[in-house]
């Protein structure tokens, strides 16, 4: 798992070829309008890129919250009440992406996960995608 949290890295992730894609995911992030006026991308936004063997408790680790349960409830995501803690959920041909807002000025995670992991926040993820769910 790799954390980026500085402008340079930022920089540097959005603009060195990966062949699934990853510096373009990024690249059009830090493109958008919220990012144009700002010196330091990285007083908004950090970024968490998941490897293939990675796990959620590991993503928990990092993130400084749970994933797999709601993070102001405490739901499981087995829960018929659970919603999830991410704020938006994009999927792509080879990524899963979550974004989570965690502060009032828009400061926010954005975890890049490899589609086709083997393990439970995959198949959340997978979950709320084919079922069209805005969270």
């Amino acid at each position: 798992m790799q954390t980026y949290r500085d402008h340079d890295a930022l920089n540097r992730l959005a603009s060195t070829e990966n062949a699934l894609g990853l510096h373009t995911l990024v690249a059009e992030r830090l493109s958008d309008e919220a990012f144009t006026e700002i010196n330091d991308w990285a007083s908004l936004l950090h970024v968490v890129v998941m490897d293939r063997d990675d796990t959620p408790q590991a993503l928990e680790q990092q993130l400084g919250f749970t994933v797999l349960h709601n993070r102001w409830n405490g739901l499981a995501n087995d829960h018929p009440d659970f919603t999830p803690s991410w704020d938006a959920l994009e999927v792509y041909e080879h990524w899963v992406v979550m974004t989570f807002i965690l502060s009032d000025d828009g400061f926010g995670i954005v975890v890049f996960m490899p589609r086709g992991i083997p393990h439970a926040l995959a198949v959340l993820c997978d979950r709320y995608a084919q079922e069209g769910h805005p969270r």
